[in-house]
This record gives C-alpha cells, structure tokens and sequence, in this order.
C-alpha cells in the first residue's frame, strides 16, 4: 500500500499506509480540523527537497504504554528519538531516520536512495 503524508494547521502531521482508491479521503486531526495531503513531504523524500523534516512517523509507531521502553532503547543505542503521545517518533533528518530504522532492525523498500 501507499504512504500518504497529512498535515493541519495546527502544526501536527501523520503518515498512513492507505489503499490508492483511499488516498483522496480526508483524515481527521486530534484537534478536530481536516487533514491536507502533505505532497511536498509525500515526494519529497524520495527526491530530498529541503523542508520535509522533522515529521512524526505513524507507521514505525509505537504503544503509548511502550515509550518509556522506547525512549531507553533508543538512547542505549544512541538514537536520541522523541515520542509524541500518540506514540509516533519524531524523525528530524535523513540520517536520524536511517539510524533509527536500523536500531529498530526496520526496512524502508519505498525510502529513497540512501535510505534503509
């Protein structure tokens, strides 16, 4: 399935594996508003256009319960990663993504060049 990226006005973002006949519904955000399609973040990393960092990641989330866990995990492999309370890592660059992903032992088949 394809990746999908959103943002609101109020500043949060979401990535969401969805079905391609899916893609034009709308997302709702935990404020309330309507989610946007985010295109300039959906191409931009396969293309690596300044801008699309940092995002919070929904797919390589975690349980809310789990941060904690996380958090540590993260730090002992020197991956300093922040958690939103959704669960959702916050990426801040290409190489914090690698990094990430590899510590976590995840492949991204759709990342991009230089990508895991």
């Amino acid at each position: 399935m394809p990746q999908y990226c959103f943002k609101c006005d109020c500043g949060k973002r979401k990535e969401i594996n969805r079905p391609m006949s899916d893609s034009s519904i709308p997302l709702a955000c935990d404020c309330g508003k309507r989610m946007s399609r985010d295109l300039r973040a959906e191409h931009g990393r396969v293309r690596n256009i300044p801008g699309t960092y940092p995002f919070d990641s929904y797919a390589l989330g975690v349980d809310p319960e789990n941060i904690p866990e996380m958090v540590a995990f993260d730090k002992a492999h020197n991956v300093q990663t922040h958690y939103n309370e959704d669960g959702e890592p916050r990426l801040t660059s290409r190489k914090h993504r690698r990094e990430y992903c590899r510590a976590h032992g995840f492949h991204d088949r759709n990342g991009g060049y230089s990508d895991p």
